[in-house]
């Protein structure tokens, strides 16, 4: 299978057609193999419309979703990011063609294992991941600019706020926001100790399951 045409099909045929329109992000999509962030076994599906398996019960959401999330985050360069539960690290593998500082956090040792040496792959040498509780962040990274929770959350947690710069955004799946199979994603601006919500998109529950099996609380 020729997986550079089959990258240039997914930003042409789901990507481009779907409001993606941020030229960088398109870019980042043509760059990053997907097929070295899933089991060597569905390799050959990877650029699929579809929600793949990645192991511990796990899951990659489509690359159009994938894509419509990144975009609302609006990544600068100078932005500093950090995605929790990163799954395989597509997502930031992803992030990372937009900005060099790029932090990834995943409980799962299987996955972060799995990411690592996907990363290598993709030759993909700016993350900094590390294996812990994504709940409690990356205090001795932050502040960041941008957050993304790669899992479904009933709140943000407290410690991933604290850790969000004054100004900065955080975007999540908001758990037990479902209507009639449907899920929110919320876009959030820290001003002070509260956050301005933004209604981002409603997409269905199986396309956001945000490489997670079951919903996440704290």
């Amino acid at each position: 299978m020729n997986f550079e045409t089959a990258r240039k099909n997914m930003v042409d045929g789901q990507l481009a057609p779907n409001k993606i329109t941020d030229i960088r992000l398109l870019k980042a999509f043509l760059d990053v193999p997907r097929e070295a962030f899933v089991d060597v076994s569905l390799k050959n599906v990877a650029y699929t419309d579809e929600t793949l398996e990645i192991g511990q019960g796990r899951k990659m959401m489509k690359p159009m979703i994938a894509a419509s999330i990144i975009q609302e985050m609006d990544i600068q360069p100078e932005d500093k990011v950090l995605v929790c539960a990163s799954g395989s690290g597509y997502m930031a593998a992803v992030i990372a063609k937009l900005t060099p500082s790029v932090y990834a956090i995943e409980p799962s040792a299987g996955l972060w294992e799995m990411s690592r040496r996907a990363m290598g792959d993709a030759k993909c040498k700016t993350v900094k991941m590390e294996k812990g509780d994504y709940a409690q962040g990356l205090q001795g990274e932050a502040p960041f600019d941008k957050i993304l929770i790669n899992a479904p959350v009933a709140t943000v947690p407290e410690k991933v706020l604290s850790q969000l710069k004054n100004g900065g955004t955080i975007v999540y799946m908001k758990e037990g926001e479902a209507l009639d199979g449907l899920c929110d994603v919320v876009l959030c601006t820290k001003k002070g100790r509260k956050l301005e919500e933004k209604h981002v998109m409603q997409t269905a529950g199986d396309t956001i399951d945000a490489e997670a099996s079951t919903p996440f609380t704290f």
